[in-house]
């Protein structure tokens, strides 16, 4: 059963970027989404004083997250899970055998629960009780693009501008090229990490309208929406008997702020979690944090998280950025690397020993 507060398709505060990664995942459970998305054939990264630009055929692409997500539930009520959407939950409730989620309208029971509602949802909150002092925080828009913007290189290329670190913040401005070849649009917005800790004094909904208008481009203040996330914490907790939690209730690394494949990842290890809950009859979830910590995503989180201190610590050098981006990526191979040798090392121990019971079995022997 999945209950969500909203109704699909809806509005997903986020720069829609799928990386290669997040497909690879998607591939690997078979799902397909079928939705429009824009392919990136090159990244522009603006510093102060600098630029640079790579370029690679299919780098990553943008989806409009409301398609997206609908997409995803789709296929999901395709595989059987029923889903009640325009249902909020107010409050969990622990009893002996079950997890009582309370909404509005009526109390579901459940055997287990999975919390995937994000930074400040419910079953968050109920898991992971300390809130973090100050936030991540990224803020977005669509706007039409500009002339520049409308040629077919443009349409393909990402912009990631780190000059607004001179202004305070802790992150970059963005331009995704999004929409369709009728009705191109371009997703804006600003991605502020808040790695020092402290509350910032500028105010971003401003300083993204004012830097859009400086080039040119008008932007409705009001159609500026935020929203927040946390930086991945090792030492916060992920479970709780008969709760786990996935996606961005478990938290998001602070370079570059990127979702998707963690939400993904964290998913397929929360769902892995249920079912040997079920089949064991262990609802205490007692090792699911040590599996989240120890794995390939928490550690290239963690990676990403130091990197980004050291990132904009140095006013956002290209040469760090690169340091950054290309350390966490060689470590993140390097887990890939090896989870894939210990998988086929596992499956090897596996077939020695069905060998092994084929051979000792009455009747048995090598064939």
């Amino acid at each position: 059963l999945l209950l969500d507060k909203a109704r699909f398709p809806r509005v997903k505060l986020c720069g829609g970027g799928v990386v290669r990664r997040a497909d690879r995942l998607l591939q690997h459970m078979e799902v397909s989404c079928d939705v429009h998305s824009t392919s990136i054939h090159a990244a522009v990264f603006l510093f102060p004083g600098r630029s640079m630009t790579l370029k690679r055929t299919n780098m990553f692409r943008i989806v409009r997250r409301a398609d997206f997500d609908h997409a995803l539930l789709q296929h999901a009520q395709w595989l059987g899970v029923s889903v009640r959407e325009d249902v909020t939950a107010t409050r969990l409730e622990r009893v002996d055998d079950a997890v009582l989620v309370h909404t509005p309208l009526q109390t579901y029971r459940a055997r287990v629960v999975i919390g995937a509602d994000g930074a400040n949802g419910i079953v968050r909150r109920t898991v992971v009780r300390a809130r973090p002092p100050v936030s991540m925080v990224g803020l977005e828009t669509f706007t039409n693009p500009a002339a520049s913007e409308m040629s077919h290189r443009a349409r393909h290329t990402a912009v990631f501008d780190f000059t607004c670190t001179t202004a305070g913040v802790q992150g970059y401005c963005w331009d995704f090229p999004t929409g369709s070849e009728a009705r191109p649009l371009v997703n804006r917005g600003v991605f502020h990490s808040h790695l020092s800790g402290r509350s910032s004094r500028l105010n971003l909904k401003s300083y993204l309208a004012d830097s859009l208008l400086q080039r040119g481009i008008v932007a409705d203040v009001s159609q500026i929406k935020g929203h927040p996330e946390h930086r991945y914490d090792p030492s916060a907790p992920c479970s709780a008997p008969r709760i786990v939690l996935a996606g961005d209730a478990i938290g998001v690394e602070p370079l570059l702020g990127e979702g998707i494949s963690s939400a993904l990842e964290t998913g397929m290890m929360a769902a892995e979690a249920a079912r040997r809950a079920l089949a064991t009859g262990d609802y205490s979830f007692r090792n699911y944090d040590l599996q989240i910590r120890s794995s390939h995503r928490a550690r290239t989180m963690l990676v990403k998280a130091r990197a980004a201190r050291h990132f904009y610590a140095d006013h956002a050098s290209p040469s760090m950025l690169l340091t950054a981006v290309g350390l966490s990526s060689a470590y993140g191979a390097m887990l890939q690397t090896w989870e894939g040798l210990a998988m086929y090392a596992g499956r090897l121990e596996q077939l020695c020993a069905q060998l092994s019971d084929h051979r000792d079995a009455p009747g048995g022997g090598m064939s």
